[in-house]
């Protein structure tokens, strides 16, 4: 795996806002889906759960 790190810059702050969005709700479906998986929740479950 390689990592890249870099700053993001934006044209504007409505573009900001999206990708921050985004980054939002991919971190909260990660929490959500851990937490699930300590529950004892199987992982095609979840997969099917969390497309939307």
């Amino acid at each position: 795996m390689i990592t890249i790190q870099a700053k993001l810059t934006f044209p504007s702050k409505e573009d900001e806002q999206i990708v921050l969005d985004l980054m939002r709700r991919w971190s909260s479906c990660m929490r959500y889906a851990y937490n699930r998986l300590l529950e004892g929740s199987s992982r095609n479950t979840l997969k099917r759960e969390l497309q939307g």
